[in-house]
């Protein structure tokens, strides 16, 4: 049997190879694809034909948004397919409604818990004694482990050194122990298994709890309404993504959608916006996540509704709520 393929953003060992491993366990059935960039996940997913997923992170408990997923969920929107008509429904129904290529079908949670490590157990013995010529990490690790930098490495290395991955940290980490060089690496535990490091101390992220959650999108039953298939839709605890832009710029234009929701006691759990980029006008697209219900009148009144107060809109698929969110 074939493999399906996976695109993540990579190298192997990332905190990005770990969700891509928590959605799809079991390896027999899936190759991961390694990519260097987010939009390139996109674009894997987009154009090549083997690729069947990708897995991108879209917010971080401390940091907030990932601009980058967020903007390309927006661009592929921008450039939707609409008035196509499928085996549920003519699109044509829905006059402002947009079809994306590709479909949300999953999330993950991945805890942000940093390790030290180094390349062997014979420098991880001498750790106490050692003095390092060089620390690697990823640059938006230093500001997440301040504090233990200052507590426990003040003086113990020379170098501090950006990588482009936490993985590739670890690669340089053990290049250097080859050449007789002592050094250090900051990165998960799942890359020190995979690049074979030795874990000195675990959990060194100043603030406990961090988490980045993932999408993993599917260029799969693209053109259904819902896209998600009856069995799954029909579960509790199920969520999807709405985008859209409101009709005009003025007062109201948001809260004409948003009753919608309140109308049918919708829950909304999330709501965030981003420019669109339209020429000579300042314009937003909204992103709104929500409970999805499948017992309300959704094809009977509820996109009607949406439809109307809406300039463009798209329905990016159900998929179950992870149990994670509740952690």
């Amino acid at each position: 049997m074939q493999k399906e393929q996976v695109a993540f953003l990579g190298p192997k060992g990332t905190y990005s190879h770990q969700a891509a491993l928590q959605q799809f366990p079991d390896e027999s059935k899936y190759d991961f694809k390694p990519v260097s960039t987010i939009p390139e996940c996109f674009e894997n997913l987009l154009y090549d034909s083997k690729i069947s997923y990708c897995i991108v992170p879209l917010e971080n408990s401390t940091n907030g948004q990932v601009v980058f997923t967020y903007d390309l969920i927006r661009d592929v929107f921008k450039s939707g397919r609409g008035g196509e008509s499928n085996e549920l429904l003519a699109s044509s129904k829905y006059k402002n409604r947009k079809i994306p290529p590709i479909t949300i079908v999953g999330e993950q949670y991945v805890k942000i818990e940093h390790c030290l490590m180094t390349a062997n157990k014979e420098i991880a013995a001498e750790h106490d004694s050692n003095e390092y010529v060089n620390l690697y990490s990823h640059p938006q690790v230093w500001g997440q482990v301040t504090e233990y930098l200052q507590e426990k490495l003040k003086g113990k290395f020379l170098n501090r050194i950006d990588c482009k991955s936490t993985s590739e940290a670890m690669i340089k980490c053990k290049e250097d122990a080859e050449n007789g060089i002592k050094s250090l690496a900051i990165g998960s535990i799942t890359g020190s298994k995979i690049n074979n490091c030795v874990v000195i101390d675990q959990g060194i992220n100043d603030q406990k709890g961090n988490t980045t959650r993932f999408l993993t999108f599917s260029k799969k039953n693209r053109n259904m309404e819902i896209p998600v298939n009856v069995e799954d839709a029909e579960k509790e605890g199920n969520i999807t993504l709405l985008t859209f832009t409101t009709l005009r710029d003025g007062p109201g234009s948001l809260v004409d959608v948003l009753n919608i929701f309140q109308k049918h006691n919708i829950n909304m759990t999330s709501i965030s916006s981003r420019p669109i980029g339209v020429s000579g006008n300042w314009q937003y697209i909204f992103y709104v996540e929500y409970e999805y219900d499948h017992k309300l009148p959704w094809k009977e009144e509820i996109l009607s509704e949406i439809d109307a107060r809406c300039l463009t809109w798209a329905m990016w698929g159900v998929f179950q709520r992870n149990n994670d969110y509740y952690n």
